[in-house]
């Protein structure tokens, strides 16, 4: 079977002490990007993703090729509202990263580009690797140095740090999960399990489940909140009074309520309560422990930082990843951009008077997850026509939109 892929690698490090593998690593809107080759392949860019058991090929460019074994085409189903997406189902692939050989590894090739991440993340992504990763090792995500160190789990010494603190971990169906607690109405902290989502950029996404004191408070507002592998994803947001990890309190946290048709395949199983994002643990350095089913958390100089989320209520894509030509993915009526006149598909040529092809992809996110009220001047392309478009930056759970305009409705690529 004959697919196609990419260019350049980033040089993995054997570390000073025995049994330590170092691979650097991008950092992207949240998301951890490795380069990883396989059955011998160029060097692939894949999203570091905690909730996949098997890899994940989600897009292929032309001209290259991959390799895979025994092929045989299979469903897939995942978050969101549509059906199953048509895949091919391999086995008994080698992977390799950092210095380490993986052998016997099931390969997943969807074959629609449902996500369109190269697109939406202005440079090429190949797809999303997961428990591979951490199966076989003690894994030690270092945020702050955006480098993951791969310990041999029996020559790994834990450094034990003063601000750091270990948690029980639970790996089920590949996944893992710690016991945190939420304020969510009224003064108490009730329990949560959360799954730990290396691959979702967002802060803290909640189930509904009102009989165990998670119920969706009565200001919340109904959202838009991404693109799942099977479609859309719903639900409300609103701002949680306080989350409690370990010894670390987060409060006026923003939080994602999805709706039961979106997540009813994954947030009912094991008595899961939601799921922690990327947002939060990217203000830790995190060893993931399978073998002993434990977590270290140590807090990096992110942990003071403000939370990072988009105020503008659209996105943007690059339909040419690498090419510095910005169009809007999608936008939410009842916006601040969209009040203002902004609309999906329109092209971005100027972001506060600066030309769009002097920047790149995540100069012009920045800009879009500013403070709220910061001023942001658009001048946009709109097939023969030009505008200019302005509006202020708003919290996300003010402005409740009426619908939302996205690509994946229309089922245009």
């Amino acid at each position: 079977m004959s697919m196609g892929l990419l260019i350049s690698c980033f040089p993995a490090k054997k570390a000073n002490d025995a049994g330590q593998f170092e691979l650097p690593f991008d950092l992207h809107n949240n998301l951890i990007i490795l380069k990883v080759s396989i059955n011998g392949s160029s060097p692939l860019s894949f999203i570091l993703d905690s909730g996949v058991s098997d890899v994940i090929i989600t897009e292929l460019g032309y001209g290259d090729s991959l390799e895979l074994n025994y092929a045989r085409q299979i469903k897939v189903k995942g978050l969101g509202k549509g059906e199953p997406v048509d895949a091919y189902f391999s086995v008994l692939n080698e992977i390799k990263y950092a210095g380490l050989t993986s052998s016997n590894q099931n390969i997943r090739v969807l074959m629609q580009d449902v996500f369109s991440l190269s697109k939406r993340m202005g440079r090429p992504i190949h797809g999303i690797i997961g428990y591979s990763v951490f199966q076989n090792y003690i894994v030690e995500i270092q945020y702050s140095k955006k480098k993951i160190i791969f310990h041999d789990p029996k020559k790994y010494k834990p450094h034990f740090k003063r601000r750091g603190f270990t948690l029980p971990l639970e790996v089920e169906n590949t996944k893992p999960y710690i016991m945190a607690a939420a304020n969510i109405l009224g003064d108490s902290l009730i329990p949560v399990k959360l799954f730990l989502d290396t691959g979702a950029s967002h802060t803290l996404w909640l189930a509904e489940d009102c009989k165990n004191s998670i119920c969706v408070p009565e200001d919340a507002v109904e959202k838009y909140l991404g693109a799942g592998l099977n479609g859309d994803i719903t639900g409300h947001m609103s701002v949680v009074k306080k989350l409690k990890i370990g010894k670390i309190e987060f409060k006026g946290m923003i939080t994602s309520f999805p709706d039961k048709e979106s997540v009813q395949h994954l947030f009912t199983v094991n008595n899961r309560n939601g799921s922690i994002g990327a947002e939060i643990l990217r203000r830790f350095n995190i060893t993931f422990n399978y073998q002993d089913k434990e977590i270290t958390f140590v807090p990096n100089l992110n942990l003071r930082n403000e939370l990072s989320v988009n105020r503008s209520g659209f996105e943007i894509e690059m339909p040419a990843p690498g090419f510095p030509l910005y169009t809007v993915a999608f936008i939410e009526e009842g916006s601040p951009s969209w009040e203002a006149g902004l609309r999906q598909e329109d092209q971005i040529l100027k972001v506060n008077g600066k030309n769009t092809l002097f920047m790149d992809f995540e100069e012009i996110i920045g800009t879009l997850y500013q403070k709220a009220n910061t001023k942001i001047n658009l001048e946009i392309q709109r097939g023969e026509e030009y505008k200019d478009i302005h509006f202020k930056l708003q919290e996300p759970f003010t402005f409740p939109p009426l619908r939302v305009s996205s690509k994946r409705e229309t089922g245009s690529n």
